[in-house]
């Protein structure tokens, strides 16, 4: 992720019977199911969610007021 200068995406391997990660896409956006989220036991768009909210108030700049029109 780093390598692609991605703050939030979707990585998806599987794994091997011998345990080998074998990777095969990487994702700037990610295609979470609804099933991901009752295997989990949370859903994992509120996190993302939250961490793009907190990064837009960190780096945000303010909006100069305009004259009314």
């Amino acid at each position: 992720m780093s390598a692609g200068k991605l703050d939030v995406g979707g990585i998806e391997y599987l794994e091997t019977a011998d345990g080998r990660l074998v990777f095969y896409d990487v994702n700037a956006n990610s295609n979470l199911r609804p099933s991901v989220a009752q295997v989990f036991g949370f859903d994992p768009f509120e996190r993302v969610v939250d961490y793009l909210v907190r990064e837009i108030r960190r780096t945000a700049r303010p909006v100069p007021r305009t004259a009314a029109l």
